[in-house]
């Protein structure tokens, strides 16, 4: 039994944390649904009475679902009680609708409701509709696969989504599902899994009008949506090999990155800067008032947010603790939690020493009488550690076509680059065409893509079968295959940084290697992202990089060619992984200052994540509004940026490195509470840039070569920035320790992360 001195110091930490987060009157409740199942039983035919036969399964539902319930409850303030969850044959339609109400009628004016769907989603034709198109986007149940139950039309989830701000209820809802099967025109294989069922065969027939909950005029609803209505939303795999939706997970991924007070307008666009970073081309949708927008992502006031995680105790297991925390909340092996009491003392320590799943893990005690833990207990994480996993994930094809094969293939893309009947897209970077008809490999097997239809595998390559399958006076795009000798020659250089992964699966890579027409006529070969959207000019990550080209001096260029891919592979690992850091608490707490970018001609800071080119700004540091409760020990700063071309700079400080760079700065005793990094007029072309605050205990030696880089795609003007000796400062944050940053830090520094969209 725990004695009790040391009951009443656990108590007298639990009571001001308790106090923080719930003695509001405010209440908050949660509704998380997630479907992997949707087959009917065994043995059971289902009717084709409503259109469908075929209820195909998915894999990362729940695990979405898991996610989103450990991070709630952990840095949100969810208390647990008011948290349900409906998975598989429980979100069955009436499942779903009686939950919905329920969560409706036990909220009151002022409560926060937050409503998460991860499933299929689909659409049902509406003749009755006002909506030009007629049809009615929908959500799939469990139990669609009866002949008697249709899907959850959009019109009944606004009816719904009404009645929480008709009473005054801040809903906030997510879905991770696709109300169309579109694809984006280019070389997309749409072979991973997406969450889209085709269209029920029914009428809906219904005439009514409802107001659109986020275009509603106040601040009481937000939602977010994983792709656009005409395109899908994929799942994928994490790197521990756990299935999940891509923006659910690229959501918890900002979640872990951004502070908890951050607005819900910053948490969408770093989701979607890494959605894009995974290799996905779905375009995830916002909607919201702006006032809503730049609240937190639940509405919650920030008063009541803390800026650090709590992990709950679950049980004791074998002499270890069970915490109720994993993946989602970016837990990894060796780190550290404590349990504090009121003057800050350590009551408890542990290490984690296995991470078991999406929410759950393993630790040791290592401070504190391990038969004095309860369940229910929470610790905090008090250092950083680097996760054991690659920055960047490629698919290179492992086939066995001989040189003479290429060669063939060859002169097929040049007779095709010189027939009138077709407009030749010689690439599919910045500045391109999206193409009607694409052609390109995997493995072995050719593909042939019309518009935005799914990819047909062509038995026979020639030039003839190719015309005759595309579009006259239409658009084509070729790409062509790697022989074996030079695929094995490109693979042993490549798997010679534990940063880069090879992976044999194309749906798990975020670039693919691939071939094109060259200048010359030769192949040239280099890298572009798995799920290509041409049409999207804001990537946040470089749709291709350079490719390289083959020439007759076969054996030095192979080499070459090999350390040209080496090279531009480094570069794109180095920005995914800027873009997917986490800090130790994910808080720009702890540190008295925050970027902000201003519209010099607006005379106002840019709040809506959005600028546009020719705009006149500054980039400036500016001191938190309560700076005073920050100023603790000064931090060595660091001020960078990457843009879509993959190009890198630094920004601040400038040639005199870290002489004199530490903040807070002060001017006769008095904080300096803003300073200008740079001012410039934005230059074309259109895109998505990054920018990166990075506050340290300790100073970075060689931040200038680490920190700057050129980017990879030399079709793309850059915005300004400029890079020197790419490769020789490399972050290598794959091989933590190798480049000066060891793998666990303690809790001394903080990243923050900007994501700013250019259009013209």
């Amino acid at each position: 039994m725990i004695n009790p001195p040391a009951m009443k110091k656990v108590f007298s930490f639990f009571i001001p944390i308790l106090f923080t987060a719930f003695s509001f009157a405010q209440q908050q409740r949660a509704l998380l649904i997630g479907i992997d199942e949707y087959a009917p039983p065994a043995g059971y035919t289902a009717s084709a009475a409503n259109g469908r036969i075929d209820y195909p399964n998915l894999s990362g539902c729940k695990n979405d679902a898991n996610a989103l319930y450990s991070i709630i409850t952990s840095r949100f303030g969810f208390d647990v009680k008011n948290v349900d969850t409906l998975f598989d044959k429980a979100a069955s339609r009436e499942g779903i609708l009686v939950a919905m109400k329920k969560l409706l009628e036990s909220s009151t004016a002022g409560d926060i409701a937050f409503i998460y769907y991860a499933g299929h989603g689909s659409e049902v034709k509406n003749s009755l509709s006002f909506e030009l198109d007629k049809k009615d986007q929908t959500i799939v149940p469990a139990d669609a696969w009866k002949e008697s139950i249709p899907d959850i039309r959009d019109k009944e989830l606004s009816k719904i989504f009404n009645d929480f701000l008709d009473k005054k209820v801040k809903l906030t809802v997510i879905f991770d599902c696709c109300h169309s099967g579109s694809l984006s025109r280019g070389p997309n294989t749409a072979l991973d899994k997406v969450r889209y069922m085709p269209m029920a065969d029914w009428d809906a027939k219904d005439p009514s009008r409802y107001d659109i909950p986020e275009k509603r005029e106040g601040n009481g609803f937000l939602i977010f949506s994983a792709a656009q209505s005409d395109e899908r939303a994929a799942e994928q795999t994490d790197d521990n090999g756990t299935h999940h939706g891509a923006f659910t997970l690229a959501l918890t991924e900002a979640l872990n990155q951004q502070p908890a007070d951050a607005s819900a307008l910053d948490i969408f666009t770093s989701t979607r800067a890494i959605l894009k970073s995974n290799g996905k081309s779905q375009e995830p949708v916002i909607g919201g008032s702006p006032e809503r927008q730049h609240e937190t992502l639940f509405g919650i006031k920030k008063a009541k947010l803390t800026d650090f995680s709590l992990v709950a105790v679950t049980g004791i297991i074998k002499n270890k603790v069970q915490l109720q925390g994993g993946f989602a909340l970016g837990l990894a092996r060796e780190n550290e939690l404590a349990m504090l009491d009121e003057k800050k003392d350590t009551l408890f320590k542990l290490v984690v020493d296995t991470v078991l799943g999406v929410t759950k893990s393993l630790a040791t005690v290592v401070k504190g009488n391990i038969n004095d833990i309860k369940p229910g207990y929470q610790f905090r994480i008090t250092n950083w550690v680097s996760p054991a996993r690659p920055l960047i994930k490629l698919f290179i094809p492992r086939i066995d076509f001989s040189d003479a094969e290429i060669s063939k293939f060859t002169a097929v893309a040049k007779e095709l680059k010189n027939s009138p009947q077709i407009k030749w897209v010689p690439f599919i970077g910045r500045g391109s065409t999206a193409p009607y008809t694409s052609v390109f490999w995997i493995n072995d097997q050719c593909f042939i893509k019309n518009g935005t239809g799914l990819p047909v595998e062509l038995k026979e390559v020639t030039a003839r079968n190719i015309l005759k399958l595309s579009k006259k006076d239409s658009s084509l795009y070729v790409e062509l295959p790697v022989s074996k000798e030079n695929a094995d020659s490109y693979i042993r250089r490549l798997s010679m940084n534990k940063s880069i992964m090879l992976v044999d699966n194309i749906e798990n890579s975020n670039y693919t290697f691939f071939g094109r027409l060259g200048m010359h006529g030769s192949p040239a070969y280099g890298f572009r992202k798995t799920g290509v959207a041409i049409s999207d000019s804001l990537e946040s990550m470089p749709i291709e990089t350079d490719c390289f080209e083959l020439t007759t001096q076969k054996g030095n260029e192979t080499r070459n060619i090999a350390d040209s891919l080496f090279e531009v592979a480094m570069k794109l690992s180095k920005i995914r992984g800027w873009l997917n850091i986490s800090g130790p608490d994910a808080t720009r707490k702890g540190f008295a200052y925050h970027l902000e970018l201003y519209n010099e001609d607006k005379k106002q800071p840019v709040m809506d994540g959005h600028y546009r080119i020719g705009d006149e700004l500054s980039l400036k540091l500016v001191a938190n509004k309560d700076y005073y409760k920050d100023l603790g020990t000064p931090k060595f700063v660091y001020i960078f940026a990457v843009d879509q071309s993959g190009t890198m700079a630094l920004y601040y400080p400038g040639d005199d490195g870290n002489v004199e760079n530490k903040f807070p700065k002060f001017e006769n005793n008095n904080i300096i509470k803003e300073v200008t990094i740079i001012s410039y007029k934005v230059p074309a072309p259109s895109g998505t840039d990054n920018f990166f605050l990075l506050a340290s205990d300790e100073p970075i030696p060689n931040a200038s070569a680490v920190l700057n880089q050129e980017g990879v795609y030399s079709g793309v003007t850059s915005r300004g920035l400029s890079g020197n000796d790419p490769l020789s400062g490399l972050l290598d944050m794959g091989n933590a320790g190798s480049r000066g940053l060891p793998k666990k830090l303690p809790a001394t520094w903080s990243i923050q992360k900007f994501t700013y969209r250019c259009t013209y």
